[in-house]
């Protein structure tokens, strides 16, 4: 199922530090992990930032697999896209009043929460992912005679994994430093208004012009 030929190799190495360079550029899985890592709890962030990397990996395999043409529909993209953004809405508003709120009890998660499933949810309706996982599988079909969806999907998560894990990490051990506890509130608001801004724009992307 996961074979990998030796033509393969090359288009995969090429597939591979492309979708890191995309997963590095700062956007909503990146604002969710570190929104769950703020709150100190390395647990919180490593299941988040696990979540994000299994639903990379299901949207790569739905949009390189059987699901391809339905990716392609505009009406899913459509949903898709209202659906990612009513969540980076409802992340934005939340991270945006508890910048605003006396104590700033509400600025960072809490144990209640679901952090695996936000981090999944968040990657999985992902539209930008999915049109890259889209036009890559394509380019590496017609390329390389057939790389497997299953093959691109454990090359995305892996990816994921490794990347979102050290921010994960790296951002819970920055939420104890002194610097960082005085910028918390201006981090919180402009983290919340970017996820706001970024639900807006997807929104208006998908809509006719």
């Amino acid at each position: 199922m996961f074979e990998m030929q030796g033509t393969h190799v090359p288009g995969m190495l090429t597939f591979a530090v492309s979708y890191a360079t995309l997963a590095m550029i700062p956007g909503p899985n990146t604002l969710i992990v570190a929104r769950a890592s703020l709150a100190g709890s390395r647990f919180a962030a490593l299941a988040t930032a696990a979540g994000v990397a299994v639903g990379a990996s299901l949207l790569a395999l739905l949009a390189a697999g059987s699901c391809a043409a339905l990716f392609a529909d505009t009406g899913f993209r459509v949903v898709a896209s209202v659906v990612f953004a009513i969540m980076l809405s409802l992340v934005g508003v939340r991270l945006v009043a508890g910048s605003l709120h006396s104590d700033g009890a509400t600025m960072v998660p809490t144990g209640r929460n679901p952090h695996f499933g936000l981090g999944f949810l968040t990657a999985l309706t992902n539209p930008v992912s999915a049109v890259f996982f889209g036009s890559a599988s394509v380019r590496l079909g017609e390329g390389l005679g057939g790389a497997s969806a299953e093959t691109i999907a454990v090359t995305v998560f892996l990816v994921a994994a490794c990347w979102f894990g050290l921010v994960a990490i790296g951002v819970a051990a920055l939420s104890s430093n002194s610097l960082y506890l005085r910028c918390r509130r201006p981090f919180a608001l402009f983290a919340g208004l970017l996820l706001i801004w970024q639900a807006f724009s997807t929104v208006a992307g998908t809509l006719p012009a």
